[in-house]
């Protein structure tokens, strides 16, 4: 017993050097990093006020910085990561075997680091995103009661929206199939959304309001089988779009992922804040793609 109890403090008197010999110090950092963002993430989830606050200060200026810093790129930098994910796992994959071969510790040290990757992501999404999700509620922050709704109401409602898109119909160009047209470039949309946020973040103090692009994604016929007409990576702030939808859609959604861009996390106040945005516009065809939108999901709540 004497000599087990031996082993045990001599192992525990080198387990420090053992740890400097396994843990790279960068992957100590993020593991720090990582610790510092769960004790963050249950804060969020104990105090909405203090969700709140880090998600309009911290968060957003973090979201703002990501989203600068890849400003430059004109391509999706989330697209192309996906793209080259084969080549970056067999190169990793490959490092970390000739690694462990010249190394002591080496398949320590490579796993090891393997995890203060996921610790890394983790903590980006505390930092920059997770905080949307734990804070008040959108009706909460803009005083809307939100009662129990009768089928009649939603019916109400949606014959209140086919009375905007019909009163809009005289500014909209159709083709012989019925499809509306958008009539101007990808990039006056952004623009035109750039206007309406500025108007929504005079009045509403929680949505943020700044300059980033909404990138068009190479792969968006294929993204089309997944049924997500856009994403938001909050690893490297970029909204990206699926051109491969209608473009009314596509309108709605470059305002929904600007919504995410801006702090709104959770889906469906992105939904509303992305409504709002377009019916604020002064850009008719913005307008209409908000209605329309609106009255699918009216439609859909309906049947």
């Amino acid at each position: 017993m004497k000599k087990q109890v031996n082993a045990i403090m001599k192992f525990i008197k080198k387990l420090p050097q053992i740890l400097m010999k396994a843990v790279p110090l960068w992957a100590g950092i993020l593991f720090c990093l990582g610790a510092a963002s769960a004790v963050l993430y249950v804060s969020f989830i104990c105090s909405p006020d203090f969700a709140d606050f880090f998600n309009e200060s911290i968060s957003q200026f973090m979201r703002f910085i990501f989203a600068k810093l890849t400003y430059i790129f004109p391509f999706s930098i989330a697209e192309a990561f996906v793209f080259t994910s084969p080549i970056i796992v067999y190169l990793a994959i490959r490092g970390i075997f000739r690694y462990m071969d010249t190394h002591e510790y080496g398949f320590a040290r490579a796993l090891v680091s393997l995890v203060s990757v996921f610790s890394l992501l983790f903590s980006l999404f505390t930092l920059n995103f997770a905080a949307g999700y734990r804070g008040a509620t959108l009706d909460e922050k803009m005083g809307i009661e939100t009662p129990e709704i009768s089928v009649e109401e939603l019916e109400t409602t949606a014959k209140y929206v086919v009375e905007k898109l019909n009163s809009l119909a005289d500014d909209v160009t159709f083709t012989e199939s019925g499809s509306s047209v958008r009539g101007y470039s990808h990039k006056d949309t952004v623009e035109l959304a750039y206007k309406s946020y500025e108007k929504l973040s005079d009045e509403y103090y929680f949505i943020g309001n700044f300059k980033a692009p909404v990138k068009r994604l190479a792969v968006s016929p294929l993204m089309t089988y997944t049924h997500i007409s856009g994403i938001y990576t909050f690893m490297t702030g970029e909204a990206n779009l699926n051109t491969n939808y209608p473009e009314f859609v596509n309108v709605y959604t470059i305002t929904h992922e600007m919504a995410h861009q801006r702090g709104i996390a959770r889906e469906n106040e992105a939904n509303f804040v992305a409504y709002l945005v377009c019916i604020n516009s002064d850009d008719a065809y913005m307008q209409y793609s908000g209605y329309l939108n609106m009255f699918e999901y009216l439609v859909s709540a309906l049947s």
